[in-house]
């Protein structure tokens, strides 16, 4: 009895005991990559080499944008496109200060042949063991022609200057517009930053506040329209500016004749003869 118990015991032990979590071809978790890349938290960092076997990090493009895709294979029809379409706007790109990376499980040998043949002028990165696109969340099941498998899944991450995923495309569907996309969503963001810290009345023009600097211009002007006697204005020395020339010099004079005091008494006038 008490062998059987034993026995019972050991085999409920087995049965409790949990069972692994799947893991894909990268050596990790299927939805690993998902689950740590995620839109406003801060991007996976990476390592890989170029064609010209130089360690590239993320952490190069700190204080920019950085657009890194990952594509299944060099030289296929649809990771060729989009491999182009970056390429026909690398003007506009750098014009907006915007990196771009591709990354795909090639060698350097087959990254050389593929940026020289379509004139790439971006750094193609290989990831042979999947770590990278398995974090990032480019590697897992998909399906081609009506069947799953595990492979490279086509997706796209942008990362802003303070290192933070700003927008993340799991599955690009056209390869081709893909990048018009790309370059049109980080347009519109910094629009809308631009607009939300500007400092612009709602008719559009600039706001001065509600005292702008022609105020009293024009409030003396249409006083002294009106007959108002005003004081002119004060000149950058601190002095007064000079009266218009236009007033009349005979009410000035008797003015200041006034404030001076009076003046000496006049000659007594002689007796006409007859």
């Amino acid at each position: 009895m008490s062998a059987r118990r034993g026995g019972r015991s050991r085999s409920g032990s087995q049965r409790s005991k949990p069972s692994a979590a799947p893991k894909s071809a990268g050596g990790a978790p299927a939805r690993a990559g998902r689950a740590a890349l995620a839109e406003g938290r801060p991007a996976p960092g990476f390592a890989l080499t170029d064609v010209a076997d130089r360690q590239v990090r993320l952490e190069d493009f700190r204080g920019r944008d950085v657009v890194v895709y990952f594509y299944p294979r060099d030289n296929t029809p649809g990771c060729t496109k989009e491999a182009c379409g970056f390429r026909d706007l690398w003007a506009e790109l750098q014009r907006a200060g915007v990196a771009v990376v591709g990354i795909s499980p090639d060698g350097a040998e087959s990254h050389a042949r593929f940026a020289a043949q379509h004139r790439l002028p971006f750094p193609l990165l290989s990831d042979p063991d999947r770590k990278v696109m398995t974090q990032w969340g480019a590697w897992g099941e998909k399906t081609m022609y009506g069947r799953k498998t595990m492979g490279v899944i086509r997706s796209t991450v942008w990362v802003g200057p303070d290192g933070v995923v700003r927008r993340h495309w799991p599955r690009v569907a056209d390869a081709a517009r893909h990048p018009a996309e790309v370059l049109e969503a980080i347009r519109s963001q910094r629009a809308g930053e631009a607009a939300s810290y500007g400092d612009f009345s709602p008719s559009g023009k600039e706001n001065l506040g509600p005292n702008p600097p022609h105020a009293k211009e024009s409030c003396h002007r249409g006083r002294a329209a009106r007959g108002v006697r005003v004081a002119p204005p004060v000149s950058g020395s601190g002095q007064r500016a000079r009266a218009p020339a236009g007033r009349p010099a005979g009410r000035a004079s008797a003015r200041s004749r006034a404030r001076s005091g009076p003046g000496p008494a006049p000659a007594p006038r002689r007796p006409r003869s007859r």
